[in-house]
């Protein structure tokens, strides 16, 4: 369904002011909205209420007070439940509900049916920051859904920061976040802790462990860049180190993991992952041909 482009949004309810929630809020109020709040525990409105936000009286009243209304709950599943009430459901016809909430594609093209058959715009979003960065520049958000209903909106998401619509394939926005915050940025900054924590085990100060990462960062960039082609084309034939040297190595320092006393869960699936891969005939491959045993191995679960 497509949005109604006029008119600028200025009033606001934020469902679930938690952590992220209030940084949202904040930012909103900073740039000269009306921002109405709703949480389940009353007493985490209190402080945004003295900062000039207006406490709705029950759910229903927050859904009624504004025409946008963003949802800053744990996940999908309490975002539905929070909805289909009967007081909430007979609120929502023509209001845009942006949903900040953490669920899987399938919930999020599911959230739109149930939304669109009530008459309400819908659009998936993301905010790729923690909250100290909310209100920023370096707050990233990334949206999807109808782009009309998006340009509507976006002047105000702009007062919570640098925003972006990615496609109007309702999920792609939430497809994004798991798979780059969620499975890469999540899993990347474990690895770092866990490479710390060896280093630890040995003797190394966390100077030292970070008087060399910089460095290893920025080819992880260059890596990164030069396996994309590889992944494109799906040929991953060249002269850098194959899946059997790396396998050989990964072993082996999973072994000094577990030597130094080290949980070693991280680097325990890295060496399945080559080692599928060589079972697979691609030991002499690069690195990258990875890629093509994690995508067979979710295709087959």
């Amino acid at each position: 369904m497509n949005g109604d482009t006029s008119g600028n949004v200025t009033d606001i309810s934020v469902i679930g002011v938690g952590n992220i929630g209030a940084a949202v809020v904040r930012s909103l109020l900073a740039a000269g909205h009306s921002v109405t709040v709703w949480n389940r525990s009353e007493e985490r409105c209190a402080p945004l209420v003295d900062e000039g936000a207006r406490l709705a009286n029950s759910l229903r009243d927050a859904v009624q007070r504004s025409e946008v209304i963003l949802l800053c709950l744990l996940d999908y599943s309490i975002t539905a439940r929070v909805l289909a009430t009967d007081e909430v459901i007979n609120a929502l016809a023509g209001k845009t509900i942006v949903q900040f909430a953490t669920g899987t594609p399938h919930k999020a093209e599911s959230e739109f049916k149930w939304l669109a058959e009530r008459r309400a715009y819908y659009i998936d979003g993301a905010i790729l920051a923690y909250p100290r960065s909310v209100g920023t520049v370096d707050c990233k958000i990334i949206c999807s859904g109808d782009r009309s209903t998006f340009d509507r909106i976006r002047p105000m998401l702009n007062s919570v920061g640098t925003v972006r619509h990615v496609g109007a394939k309702v999920s792609t926005a939430n497809v994004l976040n798991l798979s780059v915050v969620g499975v890469f940025y999540e899993v990347a900054f474990a690895a770092f802790l866990e490479g710390a924590a060896f280093a630890d085990a040995h003797g190394a100060t966390i100077d030292e462990f970070m008087s060399v990462f910089p460095h290893v960062v920025s080819v992880l960039v260059e890596s990164v860049e030069y396996s994309i082609p590889q992944m494109k084309s799906h040929d991953y034939t060249g002269s850098e180190a194959s899946v059997d040297v790396h396998s050989e190595a990964m072993t082996q320092l999973r072994g000094a993991l577990s030597a130094a006393g080290c949980r070693n869960v991280l680097m325990t699936g890295l060496v399945d992952y080559l080692k599928a891969a060589q079972s697979e005939g691609a030991g002499q491959l690069e690195f990258a041909a990875l890629f093509e045993t994690i995508r067979m191995s979710t295709s087959r679960s």
